[in-house]
């Protein structure tokens, strides 16, 4: 059992990988007020998503210590889940114009909505690309609990200079669809002469044409492969465990004089020939492994307290902390079979906040109790040990949610993702583009998680990485009003809590929020936060009556926040755009400001006040909420 303390502490984390689970990592760990590195070894965001072309130089069959190629993405892939069901909870995979905007986009467009999410919190600033992990170790051999720290140390690909340092907390977050998994009961594979290949470096159909391939495995990937190469290849054919396939896969069999489909491989032969354990044979050009992946953390030595068996990472609590390193080492994204944006958020969580202090993990000695017991209901359910990250159960990601208070899955992405799996078993070709769950999707498109206030379009534009021609250009387009950020004069100076500053007209709004979040290192609210304090605690519980001025209202907003939230950090221009956006809309003049500076304490100015009788009659009445 999961345990709450008062306690708060900061921690100094590392967290390997820029994929989607690594930037909510990031994200959440930023909230409880750590300091994050990202570590990166490619040059942009999205991990698995970052399609990589060239694969010229990467073993064919992945047999490398450190690969050189991440990401298994080849070009034509589109999502084989709708992207109703993908986003994290607070911020939708929507569609937009000028984007794909199908329900099973490609890749693509994935990639583009991490990019997104990256620029919305801010996160680039945190990464380091082009940096490859070499190795990590604790500093101290013997040395547990609290006081446990990390040796990282990171190779730059471009300078090829090694970085070591220091860390309080690594989280792991490099995904699981890299390190290809090879079939172990097939004879001759370090002696067949022809080409032989991981579906990991396969990017398009072209190298096989009018080449007889063999395809091994009828996973979804290994069926899409199949019928693209069906289109350019002499002849196809499928190698299965079992000859039982869902009924998508045999129409398209049916439909292709090309198409065949085969058992298991028994032997392949030095003069090209594969023999199947039914005593069958072809003569192959190429043999395309679509087997499956495994997990492998080759920069991580832990003494032996965290290994991999047969695909079974472990011992890890809850498929994230390995108990005797927990939570100074931790894992994100280590599940399959599961709806992954969503799950990684509420791992990302538990992680901040088991680090911050606000949560305790359970004993040692529960933990691996529970490790056990699990184990044991897998080889009691006749599950294999490569399948012990297989998860397959909504339940079990609620379960895990409520140690953080995380939202359970809505319904509506239970029935999508399900739906969309029974459609893909029967209409295997068309699935994405032709679907029956029409009142499950407006169902989902009318639901909170799609219909909450849309933060990250603005937000997006003036975190502080950000200030760009780019994000100047559209600031200008949607305030036009207001000049570009790094084009305002400084002209304030902190002393404590005390600010003494000038106020000349609207662009001194932004800047002062600017200055006084960054400047005094205030504390960050999460954006389902934002509205609630600032009607909350500016207009209500201030009991400031029917007048009050904007600089006033900036400031008392700002005291108020940081008693309230002292370990998270807050973009601060996204903050002074969401109170001046409030002001617009609950009537008040935002320009009304006098036209020469005057100057004066932050709490106690002397300035023109404003009317808003429109939105605060009484201190005793609560204001309506923002809209």
């Amino acid at each position: 059992m999961v345990s709450e303390t008062s306690q708060c502490q900061s921690k100094n984390v590392c967290v390997i990988g820029a994929g989607p689970s690594g930037l909510v990592a990031a994200r959440e760990l930023r909230k409880e007020g750590h300091e994050v590195v990202v570590l990166e070894q490619n040059h942009d965001v999205g991990g698995q998503w970052l399609y990589e072309a060239n694969v010229e130089g990467e073993d064919p069959l992945g047999r490398n210590h450190f690969l050189k190629v991440h990401s298994s993405i080849y070009k034509s892939l589109r999502l084989t889940s709708p992207r109703e069901i993908m986003g994290f909870s607070d911020f939708p995979f929507s569609v937009k114009k000028g984007r794909d905007m199908r329900r099973f986009p490609s890749h693509t467009e994935l990639l583009l909505y991490l990019k997104d999410f990256c620029d919305c919190f801010g996160l680039r600033e945190k990464i380091r690309f082009n940096t490859r992990v070499d190795y990590v170790g604790m500093l101290d051999y013997g040395v547990c609990g609290n006081d446990l720290k990390w040796v990282v140390r990171s190779i730059d690909k471009k300078s090829e200079k090694v970085v070591e340092e220091v860390f309080d907390a690594v989280v792991v977050a490099t995904g699981h669809y890299s390190q290809p998994r090879l079939p172990s009961s097939v004879k001759g594979m370090d002696t067949w002469k022809r080409k032989q290949m991981h579906s990991h470096i396969y990017r398009t159909p072209e190298p096989f044409r009018n080449e007889t391939v063999v395809v091994v495995g009828n996973s979804l990937s290994g069926q899409d492969i199949s019928i693209e190469l069906v289109e350019v290849a002499k002849e196809v054919h499928m190698s299965s465990r079992s000859l039982k396939i869902s009924e998508g896969l045999s129409k398209v069999i049916s439909k292709h004089e090309n198409f065949h489909l085969h058992p298991q491989i028994d032997t392949l032969q030095e003069d090209g020939r594969v023999t199947f354990v039914d005593g069958s044979s072809i003569v192959a050009d190429s043999i395309l492994y679509c087997t499956g992946y495994s997990y492998a953390f080759p920069f991580l030595d832990t003494k032996g307290m965290v290994v991999i068996d047969d695909d079974r990472v472990g011992p890890l609590y809850e498929h994230t902390f390995p108990p005797s390193l927990a939570p100074s080492l931790s894992f994100i994204g280590i599940p399959r079979k599961i709806i992954g944006f969503p799950f990684f958020e509420s791992q990302a969580i538990w992680i901040a906040q088991l680090l911050s202090g606000k949560k305790v993990l359970p004993s040692w000695e529960e933990m691996m109790k529970s490790i056990k017991e699990f184990y044991h209901s897998r080889d009691a359910a006749g599950i294999p040990k490569h399948s012990t990250h297989e998860i397959a159960d909504f339940e079990y990601c609620d379960k895990y949610g409520e140690n953080v208070g995380f939202p359970r899955i809505e319904e509506w992405r239970k029935e999508l993702c399900l739906s969309a799996l029974i459609n893909s078993d029967v209409n295997l070709e068309t699935y994405r583009d032709s679907w029956d769950d029409h009142e499950l999707l407006q169902e989902a498109l009318q639901s909170p998680h799609f219909t909450q206030l849309p933060l990250q379009d603005d937000s997006a534009l003036f975190s502080s990485s950000n200030l760009t021609s780019r994000g100047n250009q559209y600031q200008k387009r949607r305030f036009p009003d207001v000049q570009p950020l790094d084009e305002w004069p400084k002209t304030i100076s902190t002393e404590g809590e005390k600010c003494f500053l000038k106020i000349a007209n609207l662009k001194s709004v932004f800047y002062l929020l600017r200055n006084l979040f960054y400047n005094t290192f205030l504390p960050r609210l999460d954006s389902r936060d934002y509205i609630t304090n600032i009607d909350r605690f500016c207009l209500y519980d201030l009991g400031v009556g029917n007048k009050i001025s904007i600089p006033d209202l900036i400031y008392n907003h700002w005291k108020t926040c940081l008693m309230q939230k002292k370990n998270a950090r807050i973009s601060p221009v996204p903050y002074a755009m969401l109170i001046t956006r409030l002001m617009k809309k609950r009537g008040i003049d935002t320009t009304a400001f006098p036209k020469s500076p005057e100057e004066g304490v932050a709490d106690s100015f002397n300035i023109k006040k404003i009317k808003i009788d429109s939105f605060i009659t009484s201190t005793k009445v609560k204001p309506k909420p923002f809209e």
